[in-house]
């Protein structure tokens, strides 16, 4: 089944991504050194990565000549044995993922109809709609927002937080009220604050509240 990957995140797709990375990275140095492109690309195909075989010996069963001495042992057809690829290949993404969620949180899920904060592009600002429904792809959303109907993967969503049932003391330099003029006031409704892991208090700024 073909899974479609979220607008404006590109790291969702990241096989493709570190494809296209390496090939541009292959390319723009053959540009700068003047070295030949088809000689750069077969040194990349007979390269093992790391504990897992060359793309050469998984296509072929055995290693590509080049232009740097070997002995022909080396160059003599060898099959890779599929369990033992697929075993190191699956340690090293448990391994990626293990260190990646080091420096992360979950994020709370998300109900049709609830109103949110989105960004419409990573550098807008944050603008309010409503969840319309939740996609078959993994956290993602379709949103109905005056630009109209819109996906956005859950980190692009902020939730807006409901009326607290106890009040909150704010510091004069992040309350959340605005003088319209001299004798008449509005007042925000301030979202809850949370603590970090290292247990620092964080209130958001007034300007990422959607009023």
């Amino acid at each position: 089944m073909h899974t479609t990957s979220s607008p404006y995140l590109p790291r969702s797709n990241g096989l493709a991504e570190s494809g296209v990375k390496i090939a541009k990275r292959i390319l723009s140095k053959c540009k700068e050194s003047g070295m030949d492109t088809y000689l750069a690309l077969l040194q990349y195909r007979t390269t093992p990565r790391g504990n897992l075989a060359s793309p050469s010996q998984l296509l072929m069963s055995r290693s590509l000549r080049t232009q740097l001495p070997s002995v022909a042992s080396n160059l003599k057809p060898t099959v890779v044995k599929f369990n033992h690829h697929y075993k190191n290949k699956n340690r090293n993404i448990a391994n990626s993922k293990k260190y990646y969620d080091r420096g992360t949180r979950v994020l709370g899920d998300i109900q049709q109809g609830e109103k949110v904060c989105y960004k419409k592009t990573p550098l807008s600002n944050w603008s309010p709609g409503i969840v319309k429904s939740k996609c078959e792809e993994p956290r993602s959303f379709i949103l109905d927002t005056p630009d109209g109907f819109l996906r956005r993967n859950r980190q692009h969503l902020m939730q807006i937080p409901r009326s607290p049932t106890s009040p909150i003391v704010v510091p004069e330099s992040q309350s959340c009220t605005a003088s319209s003029s001299a004798n008449t006031s509005t007042t925000h409704t301030c979202p809850s604050p949370f603590r970090t892991k290292s247990g620092r208090r964080v209130v958001r700024p007034r300007r990422l509240i959607c009023e």
